[in-house]
C-alpha cells in the first residue's frame, strides 16, 4: 500500500515474480483504495505485466494516473408548494461525529454549492432560521456522494392573532379556519400568544371565522384572505360595547338592575346588575340594534330613561352612558322672623328651572322633607302666608353635593303691621283717635248749620 504525498504523487520499488504462465490477465493491479478527503474515489485500474519477455529485461517500468474530482453537493431551500428557491433561509451542514458546524449560509435564490465534503460521510443538514412567513424544516440527514443533491422543503408559518381595539391578544375565542371548500383547517380557543398553522397552501384562499366571542366581546366578521409569505400574520380584532351606569356627577351608580333588549323582538339578551364597573356586554352582533333598559333604580335614584343603540360594524369600541339621577334629602323650613319658631299654615310650593311645581303643601309645627335631585337649582314660593304674616319673597336654591349631611332651605315670615299689640306711654293711637274725633265733630258742626239755614228760607 502506497500513499501518496503532498504533491499527489507516489514512486516506489517493489520485487514480483515474473509470470510465466500463458493466461492473458496480469497478476497484479494498481488502482485506488483511498481518496483524499473531500474527493470522489476512481474506478480506474491499472494492471501490471510481469510476464517474461528475455533474460535482460530485469526491470519493469510502470507509470500510472489517477485523477479524482472533487465532492461536489447542491443543497436546494424550496417552498414546500411551489418548489421555487427561498432565500433568506439560515442553513447549517453539521458533522454528526463532533456535533461541529462543518459548513453554513444564508440561502439566495441559487442553489448553495458546498464543495470537499468527505465522501461517503454522513451529515447533518439543519435549518436555523426559516425565511420571513415560514417554518423552520426539520433536520436533513444526507451521505455525501460524487455530485449530491438535498432538497429541504419549506413550509408557510402563517400567525393568527385575536387581539382587542388595543392590539392586545385575547384569550377564550374558538377560532376556526377553513378553505375554499369549507373544510376546517384548524381549529383552536385564544390564548395570550398567537396561534401557528404550518402547511397552508402558497397562494390558496383560506378564511378565519370566529365561532365564538370571548366574554365580554363582539364577535368579528369573517376575515378571507390568500396565503403566502407576505401575508403571513393574519389580526382579528374585537371591539367591547361598554355600558356605564353614572349619576348626573359622573360617579358609579351600584345596585341599578339593568337589562340588554333586542330592539326588534324586545327579547332579553342581557341582564345584570350595577357594581360600580363598566359592564361589557356579550352576545351583541355588528350592526344590531338594543334597547338598554333599567328596570329598577337604585334607593334615592330617578329611573333613568331606555336608551337605544346600534352597534357599529367597525374596530372600535364602544361606550353607552346611562345616566340615573341622584336625589338628596333637603330641609324646607318656614319660621317667624322674630321669634324663629316653625310656623304653620303656610302655603309652599317648590318648582324647578322649568317652572313646573315639584312639590306643594302647607306647613306645620315641623320642617317639612323632599328629595330633590342633586345640582339643581329649585325657587321656594310661598303662595298664602299664616294669617297675621305677610307673603315673603321666593327664596332660589341650588342642590348641594353634600353626601349625607342634609341640606336646609329657611324661609321666614314677618308680621303684618295690623297684628301688632299697643305698648304703654306709645301715643301713636291716641294722636290717630284724636284726629278722626275731631274730623267727626266738624262734619256734625257743619251738617247742623246748614239746616238751620234750610229752616230760615
Amino acid at each position: 500500500t502506497i500513499t501518496t504525498g503532498e504533491d499527489g504523487k507516489a514512486k516506489f520499488t517493489i520485487d514480483l515474480p515474473i509470470d510465466l504462465s500463458d493466461e492473458n490477465t496480469a497478476l497484479f493491479a494498481v488502482k485506488e483504495t483511498k481518496v483524499p478527503n473531500g474527493y470522489v474515489p476512481t474506478e480506474k485500474v491499472i494492471d501490471v505485466d510481469t510476464k517474461y519477455t528475455n533474460q535482460d529485461e530485469t526491470v519493469l517500468e510502470l507509470k500510472a494516473d489517477f485523477q479524482n474530482s472533487i465532492t461536489v453537493t447542491e443543497i436546494s431551500k424550496v417552498d414546500a408548494t411551489t418548489g421555487e428557491q427561498l432565500p433568506d433561509a439560515h442553513l447549517q451542514i453539521i458533522d454528526p461525529e463532533t456535533n461541529e458546524v462543518v459548513e453554513e449560509t444564508i440561502t439566495t435564490d441559487e442553489v448553495w454549492v458546498v464543495k470537499g465534503l468527505t465522501y461517503g460521510k454522513e451529515y447533518i443538514l439543519k435549518e436555523t432560521i426559516a425565511p420571513l412567513g415560514y417554518a423552520v424544516s426539520s433536520e436533513i440527514r444526507f451521505t455525501v456522494g460524487a455530485n449530491e443533491k438535498v432538497e429541504m422543503k419549506d413550509e408557510l408559518l402563517t400567525k393568527f392573532s385575536k387581539q382587542n381595539v388595543g392590539g392586545e391578544e385575547i384569550p377564550g375565542a374558538t377560532i376556526v379556519v377553513t378553505d375554499e371548500d369549507g373544510k376546517i383547517v384548524d381549529e383552536w380557543v385564544s390564548t395570550n400568544e398567537p396561534h401557528d398553522i404550518i402547511g397552508l397552501v402558497n397562494g390558496k384562499t383560506y378564511t378565519m371565522h370566529e365561532e365564538v366571542a370571548a366574554e365580554g366581546y363582539v364577535k368579528a366578521t369573517d376575515i378571507e384572505f390568500v396565503a403566502g409569505a407576505e401575508n403571513n400574520h393574519i389580526v382579528m380584532i374585537d371591539k367591547q360595547v361598554i355600558i356605564s351606569k353614572t349619576d348626573q356627577t359622573n360617579k358609579s351608580v351600584i345596585g341599578a338592575k339593568m337589562q340588554l333588549l333586542d330592539s326588534i323582538t324586545k327579547e332579553i339578551v342581557e341582564e345584570w346588575i350595577t357594581d360600580g364597573k363598566e359592564h361589557p356586554l356579550s352576545n351583541v352582533e355588528l350592526g344590531k340594534s338594543y334597547i338598554l333598559h333599567e328596570v329598577e333604580a337604585p334607593k334615592n335614584f330617578l329611573l333613568a330613561e331606555d336608551v337605544e343603540f346600534i352597534v357599529s360594524d367597525d374596530n372600535k369600541d364602544q361606550l353607552i352612558t346611562m345616566v340615573d339621577l341622584r336625589l338628596d334629602k333637603v330641609q324646607i323650613s318656614k319660621k317667624d322672623i322674630t321669634s324663629k319658631e316653625e310656623l304653620a299654615g303656610a302655603t309652599l310650593k317648590i318648582t324647578d328651572e322649568n317652572d313646573c311645581i315639584v312639590e306643594e303643601w302647607i306647613s306645620k309645627e315641623n320642617p317639612h322633607y323632599v328629595w330633590l335631585v342633586v345640582g339643581r337649582t329649585y325657587h321656594l314660593t310661598e303662595t298664602i302666608a299664616p294669617d297675621g304674616y305677610a307673603v315673603t319673597e321666593t327664596i332660589t336654591f341650588k342642590v348641594d353635593d353634600n353626601g349625607e349631611i342634609v341640606q336646609q332651605v329657611i324661609m321666614y315670615d314677618e308680621l303684618l303691621p295690623a297684628a301688632g299689640s299697643v305698648h304703654t306711654g306709645d301715643s301713636t293711637m291716641i294722636m290717630m283717635y284724636s284726629v278722626i274725633f275731631m274730623i267727626s265733630g266738624l262734619s256734625y258742626a257743619v251738617l247742623n248749620n246748614l239746616r238751620k239755614k234750610k229752616e230760615d228760607y
